[in-house]
């Protein structure tokens, strides 16, 4: 078995082979970032682990070396750092430490999943990407029309506000109205795609019975989490998510302080956008009686992200138990179920 360290930039490669005692086989070997080069230089090589960072133009490699059939390890660029700095005394990742963490199985992972999963994150990440672009597009067909003091009256985001907005004699409002329709249109092309996803997605399906989670929500968290049964716990998703509050340690007491705000934001940011729907009009929910409870004593604000939080626990039992969402809550469901069996 080799263990081959990749440090990847932007025009090249340096790769570092080991033996499994640790003796270098060939050490900052310089590869251009071609296919045909990469190509070339890995299509020889079997029974080999190789270790890159989540940098650069990592997604194209990762797809090049798996498809050669090798063992590919996705790294987290700062936990390997933290690592180094422990075990190997540097801060310093370079091709050479890469294989050294990757033979000693200190190699901290970045979980990406199988093929099928990774291009339905491709699909996510480009669908949120289109949808920023229209918010700002609206906000700025929103600015052209307050510069001309003009204050419609109507949504005229609507057919029959943007016929609205065409007869208006603005050429750069027309222009800004265009854009919006082919970003529209693009996104709903990408829905369908994404629909099949959501139909052969059980876990997703499961998700869009939290009232407040739509398909396209749902395929995002469930593309992100992948397998369930890499979270030993629902603390772990929470903390995941970013979602869990930071603590500081002084002596003997510890404080704690905002989210630490790690992990997937555009995922943390849907959360907390699914939790504010879900408590504004979930009324009868467990999760809105909690949010409500909460506000009254540390506010809106605080209140919200320690729902988004409950909720990523509920999450994670529903996708653990593969059932559908209870919104007398789980202890309340089991003293029903308990109370019909007689028990």
């Amino acid at each position: 078995m080799r263990y081959i360290g990749l440090d990847i930039h932007k025009e090249f490669c340096i790769a570092t082979e080991m033996d499994k005692e640790g003796h270098i086989i060939r050490e900052n070997q310089r590869i251009p970032t071609t296919h045909q080069a990469l190509h070339a230089y890995f299509s020889p090589i079997t029974h080999a682990q190789i270790a890159i960072e989540s940098t650069g133009p990592w997604e194209y490699i990762y797809e090049l070396l798996d498809s050669l059939g090798l063992e590919v390890v996705l790294v987290n660029p700062v936990k390997a750092r933290a690592i180094a700095e422990a075990k190997i005394k540097t801060d310093k990742i370079d091709s050479q430490i890469l294989a050294h963490l990757l033979r000693a199985n200190l190699i901290p992972a970045v979980y990406i999943g199988d093929k099928p999963m990774r291009d339905l994150k491709r699909l996510i990440t480009e669908r949120l990407f289109l949808t920023k672009q229209t918010t700002q597009l609206k906000n700025r067909i929103h600015a052209i029309l307050l510069r001309q003091g003009i204050k419609p009256e109507c949504n005229v985001f609507t057919t029959q506000g943007k016929t609205y907005l065409r007869s208006l004699p603005l050429p750069n409002l027309h222009r800004a109205l265009t854009i919006l329709d082919t970003l529209e249109n693009t996104i709903s092309s990408l829905d369908k795609e994404l629909h099949t996803y959501y139909k052969d997605n059980k876990d997703a399906q499961l998700l869009t019975s939290i009232f407040g989670i739509g398909a396209y929500t749902a395929l995002s968290i469930s593309a992100t989490i992948g397998d369930i049964n890499r979270f030993s716990n629902a603390e772990k998703l929470s903390s995941y998510f970013g979602l869990t509050p930071s603590t500081h340690q002084s002596a003997d007491k510890a404080f704690h302080g905002h989210i630490t705000k790690r992990g997937p934001s555009a995922i943390r940011f849907l959360l907390i956008q699914c939790t504010w729907v879900h408590v504004t009009r979930g009324e009868h929910s467990f999760l809105t009686v909690f949010y409500q409870r909460l506000a009254k004593k540390k506010g809106k604000s605080k209140a919200i992200v320690a729902t988004a939080r409950k909720m990523t626990k509920v999450i994670f039992w529903m996708l653990k138990n593969k059932e559908s969402f209870h919104s007398e809550g789980y202890e309340l469901r089991g003293v029903h179920a308990a109370q019909t069996a007689g028990i």
